[in-house]
């Protein structure tokens, strides 16, 4: 790298903290000519006299933009994705619950398949999102890949870690590329923003500040200094008790940043300590401000997802009276309070099912199954809504898990959200579904 080069390596570091190493010589090489030709000026030298003097902060974004790679895809780092999915996202929803307000911030968004992973968990574990405040604020440097986010249209390598049946839940095929449905892309906003001179870019300023801050494979390019700044900057842009994700190859925060580091399976997080007094235990890989012991299937605490039991029992007795209005609002009052309890979804997704409203009850029962995948009647009603939406090989899936969970089930016990139903008369009912269903078509779906 010549002496232009280190010039405009210099300003790029000043500027958003980026620090190039040998291997960016060769792009900045070819991007430097080019932000000449598009400026004016009479050569590099020239160039970088203005640049240097503040002039035109727009070319030294787009050469900062240009060095740095915007490489990603839909649920990245498998162990990371899980890891919200089961124990960051449940325990900030039920501490969230009370006033139903969430922030998150993807820093470093590239093209959008991060935040937008995010939006699709958070779909799947929140009943009623729409009535919640949810700010879900996705930033980049390069305005080019946030173009790209915001259209949201993707080509078969964005999913490579992507499960089928999310593909099928919350995309549209566009000849051979997918389009994110509104649903979804609504819920993110873009915006431009430099990590080492922006302020934290919180929305709404009556929040404390961000519940989850997500800065994957950003920081690899920053020098230490730059490191220490931003990361202290994440502890105080998050809340007490907010999560951050960094991405495996990223510098780790040092001691004193007020960031903790906490082990969730095969994941490293980070979290900001809670408030002078409260506890930061993480027994079972969810902190709070008491030990709770976390369910091995969600890594929802049991006291988030209890509920109201009682109030659960009278929904059937209602239903059966004629007053499946009144039961419905029963069901739906708990999971106001208690937006993780699986049971809840279950029952609700059944009296819509008695409603016929297939993709009502499709919605209940799945966030029944991802929150408790062992419920036989959440597979079962799986089953019969998929059926009335005419997906016979995702009914026959699903017929076919309840099936096997009730061959570990003595005949006689009741199985939940069923009504007093025995799971030998579950069985039954199962295997008439499954008889029912025309042959199976060669090809293999996903369930």
């Amino acid at each position: 790298m010549g002496d232009a080069g280190q010039g405009y390596a210099r300003l790029v570091e000043e500027r958003f903290g980026l620090r190039l190493s040998s291997r960016h010589a060769k792009q900045l090489e070819e991007a430097v000519p080019e932000l000449v030709s598009d400026s004016g000026y009479h050569g590099a030298a020239e160039l970088y006299v203005a640049l240097a003097g503040g002039r035109h902060p727009e070319l030294v974004e787009r050469l900062a933009a240009a060095l740095t790679v915007g490489e990603t895809h839909f649920f990245r780092v498998r162990p990371q994705m899980e890891a919200l999915r089961r124990v960051v996202l449940p325990e900030l929803i039920a501490r969230r619950a009370g006033d139903r307000a969430l922030s998150v911030w993807s820093a470093g968004c590239s093209t959008g398949e991060e935040p937008y992973t995010v939006a699709m968990l958070l779909l799947e574990l929140v009943p009623f999102l729409e009535q919640w405040k949810l700010q879900l604020l996705a930033t980049d440097l390069n305005r080019s890949v946030l173009e790209v986010a915001r259209h949201a249209l993707y080509g078969e390598w964005s999913f490579r870690d992507t499960p089928d049946a999310v593909r099928r839940s919350f995309f549209d095929a566009e000849g051979e590329r997918w389009r994110l449905r509104e649903s979804v892309r609504r819920m993110v906003r873009f915006a431009c923003h430099n990590l080492m001179s922006d302020p934290p870019p919180l929305m709404d300023p009556r929040h404390e500040g961000f519940d989850l801050i997500l800065c994957r494979n950003v920081t690899i390019y920053f020098g230490p200094e730059a490191v220490l700044r931003l990361y202290a900057r994440f502890a105080e842009a998050l809340a007490p008790g907010g999560w951050l994700v960094l991405g495996p190859s990223d510098p780790t925060p040092v001691s004193g940043s007020g960031l903790e580091l906490h082990e969730l399976q095969d994941a490293l997080l980070w979290r900001r300590g809670e408030r002078p007094g409260a506890s930061r235990d993480l027994s079972d890989g969810v902190a709070g401000s008491s030990r709770q012991r976390v369910s091995p299937q969600s890594g929802v605490s049991e006291a988030a997802a209890r509920g109201d039991d009682a109030d659960l029992r009278e929904v059937w007795p209602l239903a059966h009276a004629g007053n499946r209005v009144d039961a419905r609002r029963r069901v739906e009052a708990v999971l106001g309070m208690h937006p993780l309890r699986a049971e809840a979804h279950l029952l609700l997704g059944m009296l819509h099912l008695e409603n016929g409203a297939a993709e009502e009850a499709l919605a209940s029962l799945r966030r029944a199954t991802f929150l408790s995948p062992d419920l036989p009647m959440a597979h079962f009603g799986l089953g019969r809504a998929y059926q009335l939406l005419g997906e016979l090989d995702r009914a026959r899936i699903a017929f076919a898990e309840a099936r096997r969970l009730l061959s570990a089930v003595p005949a006689e016990e009741p199985v939940s959200g069923g009504d007093g139903v025995r799971a030998g008369e579950l069985s039954q009912a199962v295997q008439a579904q499954l008889s029912s269903l025309p042959p199976q078509r060669s090809c293999r779906v996903s369930s």
